[in-house]
C-alpha cells in the first residue's frame, strides 16, 4: 500500500463521518417508521440534556479527531497516537449516554467508519506506510 491510498482512505471517513453528521442532524429518523418516529421523538423530549463533563468531554473528542486526521494525513508519526486515543475516547463516550436508535442508513454509515478507522490504526501500524510517518 502505497501513501497515496492511505490518504484516499483517510478522506473516505471524513467524507463518511460528514455524512453520518447530516444524515444525523436534518434527517434523524427519515428511514424509521412513522410510529417508531413518533414514539422516540416524545422520549427524547422527555431527556435531560447531557451534563457539563458529558459535553466538554463530546467536544474534546471532535477536536482531538480532526485534529489526528489531519497529521494521519500529513504523516505525522504522533497523529498515530492522537487518533488511538480520539478512538479510545470514542468508546468512551457510548457509555456516557443514553440508548440511541439508528435507521438502516445510519447503521450503515457507522459500520463503515468503524471498518475504517480499524483499517487506519492497522495500517499506521503494521504495514509498510508505517516507516513513512515521520
Amino acid at each position: 500500500m502505497n501513501t497515496k491510498k492511505f490518504k484516499n482512505i483517510i478522506l473516505f471517513q471524513v467524507f463518511l463521518t460528514f455524512a453520518l453528521a447530516i444524515k444525523a442532524i436534518f434527517f434523524p429518523y427519515s428511514l424509521a417508521p412513522e410510529e417508531l418516529t413518533k414514539a422516540i421523538i416524545a422520549y427524547d423530549g422527555l431527556q435531560p440534556l447531557p451534563d457539563l463533563f458529558t459535553s466538554v468531554f463530546m467536544l474534546i473528542f471532535i477536536i482531538l479527531s480532526i485534529i489526528s486526521l489531519i497529521m494521519l494525513f500529513k504523516l505525522k508519526k504522533f497523529g498515530r497516537t492522537l487518533y488511538s486515543i480520539a478512538i479510545a475516547g470514542s468508546f468512551l463516550i457510548v457509555f456516557s449516554g443514553n440508548y440511541f436508535v439508528y435507521d438502516s442508513l445510519e447503521l450503515f454509515l457507522e459500520s463503515g467508519i468503524t471498518l475504517i478507522s480499524g483499517l487506519i490504526i492497522g495500517l499506521a501500524y503494521f504495514s509498510n506506510i508505517n516507516k513513512s510517518f515521520k
